[in-house]
């Protein structure tokens, strides 16, 4: 599992929430081969979501997006409404390219150029 870094704005937000009392989810990534950028495993964005309303034992009927959590010990399981956010990721900047090949001079890769 790979916990990605977030951006400054990304940090921001999670604090707010939890300043405010609210449950935050920063999503975590499975790795996966043949990815550039291994921060955000070539999304470009990174995610959290902050818990609205929960935890419920049924998936709520609602329009609103909503995700389990198993529970931590101080949160018990179950699901949540939640506000999801994304933030560019602070490593390709939203590219899906490591630093190192976006900043090669005359580079032109992109990544419909890399092979897969």
């Amino acid at each position: 599992m790979i916990i990605p870094t977030l951006s400054e704005g990304g940090r921001s937000e999670m604090a707010r929430a939890r300043a405010k009392g609210q449950l935050v989810f920063h999503r975590i990534l499975e790795p996966m081969p043949l990815v550039i950028c291994p921060n955000c495993q070539d999304l470009g964005r990174n995610i959290i979501s902050i818990a609205k309303a929960g935890p419920f034992r049924w998936p709520p009927r609602t329009s609103q997006a909503v995700t389990w959590f198993e529970g931590d010990g101080q949160v018990r399981s179950g699901w949540f409404i939640v506000d999801t956010k994304e933030f560019p990721c602070p490593q390709c900047q939203a590219t899906g390219l490591p630093p190192e090949v976006k900043s090669q001079e005359g580079s032109n890769a992109t990544q419909e150029e890399i092979p897969f």
